[in-house]
């Protein structure tokens, strides 16, 4: 121990404490950095795999520039229809604030498999997988949001229940589940991922790859140093598969397993358009019912081994033959004459299935089909329309009904109309042809009338006539005295 001459101690210096326990505490914070940052990327160097919780979940979510969502069935069951589930979008991470504003969206009426995934995107994208892809209809604003996913279902009694399913909130500062959101104009391809912690399951900041739609790489940031990764985006799945080997492999003769043509990867899912199921006129409903299809892509979308499904308890197929192609941007429509499917004039509906049966889109329950009317699809939703366009854009138009009135327009027993229009054929027949035509009446007949009426007026009122007239004359008589 070395002593200072001429010094009996160390004497108290507070400004050297002070450095030193700055120091250890900046220490202390690089250590639980690195720790961090150790345990998001795991354990051996690699971004996490995303996973998401046991439900329907938020499994990506893009909200600056083009954005996007993408929900994983991890439920483990199958989910029939979707169209129970509701998005719900607001732009503050406080739900209840006043002035906070909302959008809504219900997702599409399809069914999503055990691990399918759900893309919603705000335009056309690469399926990168999905088992369903459709349009994102909710706002996910920049600065600060809030996302719900909800499931609504109906008692009893007719009242609607809401179960919450998911949720995440984002803000740019520091608040929100995903805090320092960057900006569209600092990072454009910006995204984020749920994966598995330690502590329950969190969001790790990405970017889509520069190299490819489908690829995404995980972004660590490590002090001031930022490492790029390229992420698994195949959702992990939360069961283990069972080891197995395999010993050997007969020969067989079978034909080869069904596949998706490799022209389609990453395209989006050609749309069921518009629905004929009672054809008018002529037309009949063994050759003259209709489906059509819409390639929403900017590439040829080929149809081999998919097919349409009928029906909704016994079910109709038509495959498609293995060089049929729809061409990009266009409808094509496939009549009953050629498919033999029937659709039922009381209600169904009409669904494309890929090679692998996975469903790829599937329109709207209909019910109550009027002769001549399409089911058709507008601006994301169906409705009945008046005007069929087989192989073209759809128009809605819709029959103007009225009630009936007591000065309805009666019908006569020869079939014509009483009160028919000027250009209606009742109002075009001659006058020997109508039962109801209208002859002219003579004057002698009006002069009647008016006289008769006149001498009725006379003699109801006879006595009041008779008194004015006796006044009128004794006013006359004074009159003519006092001028003599």
């Amino acid at each position: 121990m070395l002593v200072l001459a001429g010094s009996r101690s160390c004497p108290y210096n507070p400004g050297i404490m002070k450095y030193i326990s700055k120091s250890i505490s900046g220490l202390l914070l690089t250590i639980i950095i690195a720790m961090s940052q150790a345990v998001s990327a795991g354990a051996d160097g690699l971004p996490p795999p995303i996973a998401t919780p046991q439900t329907l979940a938020i499994a990506q979510i893009k909200m600056t520039g083009d954005e996007f969502l993408v929900l994983q069935n991890n439920s483990g069951n199958d989910i029939d229809d979707l169209s129970s589930f509701w998005l719900q979008s607001f732009n503050s991470t406080s739900p209840l604030a006043k002035g906070v504003t909302t959008s809504s969206q219900q997702l599409p009426p399809t069914p999503l498999r055990a691990g399918q995934t759900l893309l919603l995107s705000s335009d056309a994208k690469a399926t990168c997988g999905a088992g369903i892809a459709g349009n994102l209809g909710v706002s996910l604003t920049d600065g600060s949001g809030f996302l719900q996913l909800t499931q609504m279902t109906q008692d009893q009694n007719g009242a609607i229940q809401q179960t919450p399913q998911d949720q995440v909130s984002w803000n740019s500062g520091a608040s929100g589940v995903i805090q320092n959101v960057p900006s569209s104009t600092k990072s454009p391809q910006a995204l984020y991922y749920r994966y598995a912690g330690p502590a329950g399951y969190k969001w790790q900041l990405a970017e889509v790859s520069s190299t490819g739609q489908c690829q995404i790489n995980a972004v660590i940031i490590s002090g001031s140093t930022t490492v790029r990764q390229a992420v698994d985006v195949t959702p992990a799945q939360q069961s283990d598969v069972a080891p197995s080997s395999i010993v050997s492999i007969a020969a067989t003769t079978d034909p080869p397993a069904p596949s998706i043509p490799s022209t389609n990867i990453g395209l989006l899912s050609p749309e069921i358009t518009e629905l004929l199921p009672n054809p008018i006129g002529t037309g009949t409903d063994a050759t003259d019912e209709f489906i059509e299809l819409y390639n929403p892509n900017s590439a040829p979308f080929r149809l081999g081994g998919y097919a349409f499904k009928t029906g909704t308890t016994i079910t109709h197929s038509y495959v498609f033959a293995a060089d049929v192609v729809i061409q990009p941007k266009s409808f094509v429509t496939y009549y009953s004459e050629a498919t033999n499917l029937t659709l039922s004039n009381t209600g169904g509906q009409v669904r494309l299935v890929d090679p692998l049966g996975t469903v790829m889109y599937t329109t709207a329950n209909y019910s109550n089909a009027k002769d001549g009317q399409a089911w058709a699809l507008a601006k994301g939703a169906w409705y009945w329309t008046t005007t069929p366009t087989p192989s073209k854009a759809n128009v809605i138009k819709q029959a103007i009904t009225t009630s009936k009135s007591k000065t309805a327009a009666k019908t006569s027993k020869s079939g014509t109309t009483a009160n028919a229009k000027p250009n209606s054929p009742a109002a075009q027949l001659p006058a020997s042809q109508s039962s109801l035509s209208v002859r002219p009446i003579h004057g002698w007949v009006v002069a009647m009338v008016a006289s008769g009426a006149l001498l009725y007026g006379v003699y109801e009122y006879r006595a009041d006539l008779a008194h004015r007239f006796n006044r009128l004359r004794t006013k006359l008589t004074r009159g003519g005295d006092a001028g003599s």
